[in-house]
């Protein structure tokens, strides 16, 4: 609380000196050396590796290079796209104050006065923002390199001098968070690299330039998010007085700024970053925006000869690790918020671009196996990296890395994974203080196969544009997760802000070699009257597909919904089962339980790919009205080959806690898997076992056989002894082929033949 007090003391007073003319003594007296070298600091790019860099630019992105030069073109004429819009105007000469999508003008008032959150009154202010952070001037200063045309210099210059005059120190918007002056002064940064050999550079351009660089640091240096959002703003604050320190060595403080900017970095690096790798923010977009931050802030550090300590190695190292994990089998799942902004390329904010940092890190740290999940060499890596960085990537070896099941205690997920496909389950912590970044998706879970998002998080859409639609995209109703009662499992009370925050418990966690399995459970709904909790269990046959069962445990009738979301639509849409179909990436099914008291139905919905951008999408709803406790079980099948079924139930008694069973068979496979919550023995139909999980599963084409026991000592099959165990295990699994294992084989086969008929199956 001090120290919010003191920093709207400073901007006040700093207000009242500018009323009074001392900015423009300020300005000057910043500038301690007029004859200082340049050259004392290293950019990412010296003038002299340019040529050699535009022409690998050229050369490796040739359709990128072309677009770069489009896009230039085009802000020369004001017109932008910016997060998820296309084609905005903002004027000529541009209005740095306007929201073209909702038409509202921001006043000009003093910044720490205006309500920048504040709908009615600012429009949007995030398009407002994403406009000012001026990252168009880094396009316009590549499109000059590429061209030589100084029609993109003298643009630049146009606009960053009309910017001046239209937002005055302190005034409007622009100057309402330190974050946003962070982004802006790293694009003049960028600028003056990239501008410096063209004909309209000048003594007096980079002398205000210098000036304006020095009015940001010093606003930032005393207004740094430390109490208010220690989190990517106080992350990107820091490295932009870093950068200032580093890069404009004629201002008087920069030393001053430089040490603090760094300190912060390696401070943060600690504090925002989990030992499991995870950032700790709720959301993978942001994990993407601060490892920028730290990569980016790394590679200057040590170009300019300063010693990385190993923490910060570790750091960034651990993030890479969790990237790549996260992204094995396809684009990154976006559990929570999606920001739309990046630090190097804004354009590049869609789930696919996400892993650019994996490029540059795999060049940095030598790592073939990042660079087998980036997909190629980024454009990034060849700024931040030069030719020598590009030479270490092309060297890396071709691998094909084995990815395997893993789990992120301290912010989850839980990764259920074998090579080119992947099940993440959301089983972190909710968020940390208000949760402003978090979505209300516990348990939620995406697929990805071979490249393609099966399932997937329905996205953000916007932040304060509209309450309608922030709560539905951050809704539990938006994600892979039961919906109870119609309502979320925390209460969202603005727009960064939740109450009554569900806590996420991990029961169990096992991998084996062909079996995984995680048991997890939330609160969020034990405010219900009465109330009611949430657990789910995922079942994985590697590779072939994973079993979902939500059980909810309560008293009373509720409303159960559960959502699978895709982008894709069901090749035959219809109550059976779901089909999803791609052209270019084959089926995925999604298989529900047959049950009488469930509906289960395909709907439209919507799906954003990035901020200010929605689009249709497909949603499978099963629901039930039903009397507590209540289980549903859902089988999700990746690289479908044959037409799906439904799950059936098997008869059993109708305690919750008492053994129960599911099947599914095709022409080829028969699958069983049989629940029991009460410790003992129990019988279900013509199996027996003491276990609390036990699976079957056998491929009458080949003859394999699978079992899996979870804390058991036997099971039998038609009074056959499949397992007998000297002692109760808490995993065991098998799988053999009929001449292994003879009399448990013919046991599985009789009842396989036995379970295909009506006798112990609920239909």
């Amino acid at each position: 609380m001090k120290f919010r007090v003191y920093q709207q003391l400073w901007n006040r007073w700093e207000s009242f000196r500018q009323g009074k003319g001392c900015g423009a003594a300020f300005e000057d007296d910043g500038i301690a050396d007029s004859n200082a070298s340049p050259q004392s600091m290293r950019f990412f790019f010296s003038p002299a590796d340019l040529p050699l860099l535009v022409n690998t630019l050229r050369a490796r992105f040739p359709e990128a290079s072309a677009k770069t030069i489009q896009q230039a073109e085009r802000i020369c004429t004001h017109r932008f796209d910016l997060l998820g819009y296309t084609n905005l105007d903002f004027g000529r000469p541009i209005n740095w104050h306007f929201d073209p999508i909702s038409g509202k003008q921001t006043p000009l008032m003093k910044s720490y006065d205006l309500p920048y959150l504040e709908f009615g009154i600012v429009g949007d202010s995030k398009i407002i923002w994403e406009l000012n952070r001026h990252q168009h001037f880094v396009t316009l200063g590549k499109a000059y390199q590429l061209t030589r045309n100084e029609k993109f210099s003298l643009e630049f210059m146009k606009q960053f001098y009309d910017w001046q005059v239209q937002n005055p120190y302190l005034v409007g918007i622009n100057w309402a968070s330190a974050l946003e002056v962070a982004f802006r002064t790293v694009s003049w940064l960028w600028a003056r690299e990239l501008f410096a050999g063209s004909s309209i550079w000048s003594e007096q351009l980079d002398r205000d330039l210098l000036a304006a660089l020095c009015r940001n640091a010093r606003f930032i240096q005393h207004n740094l998010s430390t109490y208010f959002s220690r989190n990517t703003h106080l992350l990107g604050e820091a490295v932009a007085l870093f950068f200032t320190g580093l890069s404009c060595r004629k201002l008087k403080l920069a030393h001053l700024w430089q040490s603090i900017g760094w300190n912060i970095i390696l401070q943060e690096a600690k504090h925002q970053v989990c030992p499991d790798g995870g950032y700790f923010e709720r959301s993978s977009y942001y994990h993407t925006y601060a490892l920028d931050m730290f990569l980016h802030a790394r590679v200057l550090a040590a170009r300019n000869g300063i010693s990385i300590p190993e923490s910060l190695e570790g750091t960034i190292e651990s993030m890479m690790d969790y990237l790549a994990a996260l992204a094995c089998a396809g684009p990154l799942p976006c559990f929570g918020d999606d920001d739309g902004g990046r630090w190097f390329d804004p354009r590049r904010n869609r789930a696919v671009h996400l892993v650019d940092p994996l490029a540059a890190g795999a060049a940095q740290y030598l790592r073939a196996d990042w660079k087998a999940v980036a997909g190629g060499l980024s454009e990034e890596t060849i700024w931040l990296l030069g030719q020598s960085g590009v030479n270490r990537y092309d060297a890396l070896p071709e691998i094909q890395p084995q990815w395997t099941s893993r789990a992120f205690p301290a912010r989850g997920p839980h990764l259920m994974a074998s090579p080119k496909l992947c099940l993440a389950i959301q089983t972190g912590p909710f968020g940390t203080g208000y949760c402003g970044h978090s979505h209300a998706d516990a348990l939620s879970l995406t697929v990805a196969v071979d490249g393609h998002q099966w399932l997937t998080d329905r996205g953000t859409f916007t932040y304060t544009g509209s309450a309608r639609w922030r709560e539905f995209f951050r809704g539990t109703a938006a994600h892979n997760t039961v919906l109870i009662d119609g309502e979320n499992q925390a209460i969202p009370t603005a727009p960064f802000k939740w109450e009554k925050i569900p806590h996420v418990h991990v029961e169990h966690w096992w991998s084996g070699k062909n079996f995984d399995l995680l048991v997890a459970s939330h609160d969020g709904y034990l405010r219900l009257v009465p109330p009611v909790f949430h657990r789910r269990m995922v079942f994985f046959v590697k590779p072939h597909f994973w079993l979902v069962i939500d059980t909810v445990q309560g008293r009373g009738q509720h409303l159960l919904e559960i959502n699978w979301h895709s982008l894709d639509w069901p090749a035959e849409p219809g109550p059976a089962c779901a089909e999803l179909h791609s052209p270019r990436h084959g089926r995925f099914g999604v298989v529900p339980t047959s049950d009488s008291r469930w509906a289960v139905e395909w709907a439209a919905d919507w799906h954003s790919n990035c901020y200010g951008h929605k689009q249709p999408a497909s949603i499978l709803r099963c629901t039930a009205r039903t009397i507590l406790p209540a289980e549903f079980a859902t089988l999700l099948i990746p690289r479908v080959v044959v037409p799906c079924d439904r799950i059936r139930r098997m008869e059993g008694p109708s305690s919750a806690e008492g053994p129960r069973g599911f099947r599914y068979f095709t022409n080829t496979q028969q699958h069983w898997w049989i629940l029991s919550d009460r410790p003992g023995a129990w019988q279900l139909g013509d199996f027996a076992s003491d276990a609390r999980l036990v699976y079957l599963g056998r491929n009458t084409k080949d003859g394999q056989s699978q079992v899996f026991i979870w804390e058991g000592s036997f099971l039998s099959a038609k009074g056959v002894k499949v397992v007998d165990l000297p002692n109760r295990a808490s995993h065991f699994e098998r799988d053999w082929k009929q001449e292994d294992e003879k009399d448990a084989e013919e046991a599985l086969s009789e009842l396989a033949t036995f379970a295909g008929g009506e006798r112990g199956v609920a239909h």
